[in-house]
């Protein structure tokens, strides 16, 4: 099983992927934010035994929520309704824009982040042989 990373946007979403041994995270694609973006989501999870989501929680230094995270929220919201892959949320802080000084390709910038994000998750969190 693997887990799924996301850096949600207001035009794209990167996506990103752990190895099966959820240790390493990947960037996988990134997607266009329409109306059919938790179907593909969904279809992908499906497609690649996803067990975990691992959204970015986009805050403020101070704290507070980004007004993205209305957005965040929703999308959760309709995802969970969809599928019953468990979802959680993991602090982002300039993800995309260590991205782009990382790899200097603004292509698969979203995607970079949504790794960098899962990849965070991965290592506060030891899933090395454990069933989820």
């Amino acid at each position: 099983m693997r887990f799924l990373g996301i850096d949600y946007g207001k035009k794209r979403v990167g996506l990103a992927l752990s190895d099966e041994e959820r240790t390493l995270a990947f960037p996988h694609k990134t997607l266009s934010n329409n109306r059919k973006l938790v179907e593909e989501i969904s279809d992908i999870c499906q497609r690649e035994e996803v067990s975990l989501v691992v959204v970015g929680k986009s805050q403020m230094f101070s704290g507070k929520d980004n007004p993205i995270m209305k957005d965040i929220e929703f999308f959760i919201k309709k995802f969970s309704e969809v599928t019953k892959v468990p979802v959680y949320l993991e602090a982002e802080f300039f993800t995309t824009q260590e991205a782009y000084k990382i790899q200097k390709d603004n292509k698969n910038a979203d995607a970079s982040a949504a790794a960098l994000i899962l990849q965070r998750f991965l290592e506060k969190h030891n899933f090395k042989g454990v069933e989820t």
